[in-house]
């Protein structure tokens, strides 16, 4: 119970502070982690640690982020990214996982590799 109080005060903070959280109910944040306004929070992200992100950005949906220096207009899709760093204006994701500083993102899922669903007959 004591830890939905803590949820509740410190997305409630950030909100007052000029960040959006579409999902407050979803969205589990350290209070030690610092958010630049005009970012959006999107639903089922969790932020812990020693994590700092800039201005207008988005975050999530699905997303974990642990220890991460994020600076502005970046979007963030459904990654795992943990003691990690990125400047501006970088798209990661969706389905990314980093868990060390590294300059090069590459997507865990590639396009090719997913294939087309099969139906048997008679089955929509």
């Amino acid at each position: 119970y004591a830890h939905k109080i803590i949820q509740k005060r410190v997305n409630e903070e950030l909100m007052l502070s000029g960040v959006t959280i579409e999902d407050a109910r979803t969205a589990y944040i350290s209070p030690d982690v610092k958010i630049g306004q005009d970012t959006t929070i999107r639903p089922n992200t969790t932020i812990l640690g020693n994590s700092e992100i800039g201005t207008n950005n988005i975050i999530g949906p699905n997303s974990y982020l642990k220890n991460v220096k994020i600076g502005n207009s970046n979007k963030i899709l459904s990654s795992w990214l943990e003691n990690y760093s990125c400047n501006n204006n970088c798209e990661i994701g969706p389905f990314v996982k980093r868990t060390e500083k590294d300059s090069e993102i590459v997507n865990q899922v590639d396009n090719k590799d997913i294939k087309k669903p099969r139906t048997r007959k008679g089955n929509k």
